[in-house]
């Protein structure tokens, strides 16, 4: 482990000297323990990013946390709402000051990535930072239709929601958390990068009240592609989720079609002309199995 700050290394040593005072069996122990194991962790964090921020890169390691309701942006947003039914995240602010400063062109999208074997010895159980209603995977429980998918993505991208995450912290939607297999407090690489345009995403609806909503509209096909205006990218085998009057809609994004009919891992669907299509198979295996049980 790197050398720790002077200010950092009083802290410690402070926190320290209070656990060792209280006793290892008391409640006061136990929490002043956890507080130095996080704070050693996010200083290893911050080891990796020191570099990075001093060579102005759009590249950071960064701890994971559920986006909330607290993130919701104002109601002239379209996003007002609706955080956990898109790409956007919440990331720090020394991001936005540079991509601001240098005047990146929109849409800023991050490639991100779980950093499976974290080495430090000071993280922290799943258990301790487990949040209400969100389980090891940093989702409900997903229904059975959805877990028809269960491989789990190795990469993703997102985009900016807003830049007030906690230097070395980022926030993310609770779908984009399960896809990715991650819990509070993983950690996960983003760098800024750019992909190819949308032409054509292939979605499977995994519930069986999709036809019920269909019901409700002239074309399911417009709808989607207004829902959808919700992410700035798609990623080929991630289960997004679209809400409508109150109620969410699993879908499965089997395919994702570039310009020029490239079959690729993901698109950019902010500011493309993109076509949609959409495979019932799910769906009529669900509606069967309901026939079935009512018999």
């Amino acid at each position: 482990m790197s050398m720790l700050p002077l200010s950092l290394t009083v802290v410690v040593l402070l926190i320290w000297t209070l656990v060792c005072v209280s006793g290892s069996s008391s409640f006061l122990s136990r929490s002043w323990t956890r507080a130095l194991k996080q704070t050693l962790y996010e200083q290893e964090v911050e080891d990796k990013n020191a570099i990075h921020r001093i060579d102005n890169h759009l590249v950071r390691r960064l701890i994971v946390m559920p986006l909330t309701s607290s993130f919701n942006p104002n109601q002239a947003d379209p996003m007002h709402g609706k955080v956990q039914y898109g790409d956007k995240c919440s990331l720090p602010t020394s991001l936005g000051r540079l991509i601001f400063e240098k005047r990146y062109e929109v849409p800023w999208l991050f490639e991100i990535k779980p950093v499976r074997e974290t080495k430090s010895s000071f993280k922290l159980s799943r258990k301790i930072l487990n949040m209400d209603g969100v389980t090891d995977a940093g989702k409900t429980k997903p229904t059975d239709a959805v877990c028809m998918h269960g491989s789990k993505l190795d990469k993703a991208y997102i985009s900016p929601l807003d830049f007030r995450s906690p230097e070395n912290y980022i926030f993310l939607p609770k779908w984009l958390m399960h896809d990715l297999d991650l819990a509070p407090n993983d950690q996960v690489d983003i760098s800024f990068v750019r992909i190819k345009s949308a032409s054509l995403v292939v979605f499977q609806p995994l519930s069986a009240e999709w036809d019920d909503l269909l019901k409700t509209v002239d074309d399911p096909k417009v709808l989607l592609e207004h829902e959808i205006n919700k992410y700035s990218s798609l990623t080929a085998g991630s289960t997004i989720y679209i809400e409508i009057k109150g109620k969410e809609y699993p879908i499965y994004v089997k395919e994702t079609i570039a310009e020029g009919g490239v079959s690729v891992k993901a698109v950019c669907v902010q500011d493309s002309d993109i076509r949609t299509d959409i495979d019932r198979t799910v769906v009529d295996k669900l509606i069967l199995k309901r026939k079935q049980a009512e018999k």
